[in-house]
């Protein structure tokens, strides 16, 4: 698919898709997950037992990381590359870098490098990877061409911010580090443990999803927006027909929402304009734990108000389609952990990414509750001394 966000620097139309954008993604079938842990979908030699012996604490984690593409610093072929870092004298993987999205000064509306000699996650001065020499199969050819060649590009180097067609972006693997993982048929009812979730039940347990890099939910995830009752204050996620939802938690590099009317093709096809990709209405209902991205001075007045920003806790969740008239139902908890090392795309609206939707945005307060908190909340214990008193025996 393609994320304008990463893919564009500035909220301006430019013709065609730059590679930054170009996202490989692993799609997680929720509810076909369900069925697994439930012992619904036999083993095999591919997956091995049941499900059902899966470790079951009240409910499952799931933890995903995808590094292919992944190149260490110095390695045959690349450039400038920040994939991997030095953080504290050590060497750091799964970072992907900030400048060519930030910037210190940016009057004349092009992102800089100095920003991040004091502020970004990479190390200071590194660019996003620029790497070479790549190869490629076209399709119905077997032998690998120069992917420089095939561009026509005046060089064979190329970066993030090579544009290319959406029929090249679309028929080829992502050169970058540019991975993600998608959450689909996630409505309500769908997620783990259970493949009929008993309403109300202690052990119908929950779900949550951990993972290092970028994820996309796609569709209603742990609610259905027809159940929704807006009538009500706060508005009212609704169980229904023994679909029930669990609680649930997305913990990522950074997290961004895709209505069920969303299509990988359209992306591709409408790569700068959010009105070739109408969203429609859609639910969520789960905690996210995440990054923003770094934030940067404004200087050119031409720019919008609030770029340079991370762009609020109204845009933590991130949008990709044009949600005007649609509206965004989402019951949960948000938490801003720190700066995203791989989606480091920064705020940008409303021209190329997105448009903004009416946000039906409220705490879900299942979470007031320890039992009923996702499987692998982060939680604490203290412990105050506040008296303390002696007892004397009689043989003492």
């Amino acid at each position: 698919m393609y994320d304008p966000r990463e893919g564009e620097q500035q909220d301006v139309s430019q013709s065609g898709l730059a590679l930054n954008g170009v996202m490989g993604i692993v799609q997680l079938n929720v509810g076909n997950l369900q069925k697994w842990f439930a012992g619904q979908i036999a083993s095999d030699t591919v997956f091995g037992d049941s499900g059902v012996n899966a470790l079951n604490n009240g409910g499952y984690i799931v933890y995903f990381s995808d590094r292919r593409g992944l190149r260490l610093a110095g390695s045959s072929g690349v450039g400038q590359n920040q994939e991997c870092a030095t953080v504290n004298g050590s060497l750091d993987c799964g970072f992907y870098g900030d400048n060519g999205n930030v910037a210190s000064n940016i009057a004349n509306g092009i992102p800089d490098t100095a920003y991040c000699t004091a502020g970004c996650t990479n190390s200071p001065g590194d660019e996003a990877p620029s790497e070479e020499l790549f190869d490629y199969t076209a399709p119905g050819q077997t032998t690998p061409q120069n992917w420089g060649a095939w561009l026509n590009a005046s060089t064979q180097n190329l970066t993030p911010w090579t544009r290319v067609t959406a029929q090249q972006a679309e028929d080829n693997p992502p050169i970058f580090f540019r991975r993600a993982l998608r959450l689909a048929d996630g409505q309500l009812g769908s997620l783990p443990p259970l493949a009929t979730a008993d309403c109300g039940s202690a052990t119908a347990g929950g779900f949550t999803v951990a993972s290092e890099n970028p994820v996309y939910v796609w569709g209603n995830y742990n609610a259905l927006y027809s159940d929704v009752n807006f009538g009500t204050t706060p508005a009212t996620f609704n169980d229904a027909g023994g679909a029930c939802h669990v609680p649930a938690a997305i913990l990522a590099d950074a997290v961004t929402v895709l209505s069920s009317n969303w299509t990988d093709g359209e992306s591709f096809n409408s790569p700068d304009s959010p009105g070739g990709r109408p969203a429609a209405s859609t639910a969520y209902r789960m905690a996210v734990l995440g990054g923003t991205n770094a934030s940067f001075l404004r200087t050119n007045s031409g720019t919008a108000h609030d770029f340079g920003t991370d762009g609020g806790v109204h845009n933590f969740l991130r949008f990709l389609e044009n949600w005007s008239g649609q509206t965004l139902a989402y019951d949960g908890s948000m938490v801003e952990m720190f700066h995203s090392v791989q989606a480091t795309g920064v705020y940008k609206c409303c021209t190329v990414v997105y448009g903004a939707p009416n946000r039906a945005f409220q705490f879900d307060t299942d979470f007031n509750s320890i039992t009923t908190l996702p499987p692998g909340t982060p939680r604490f214990t203290d412990v105050n001394a506040l008296s303390f008193q002696q007892d004397l025996l009689p043989n003492e």
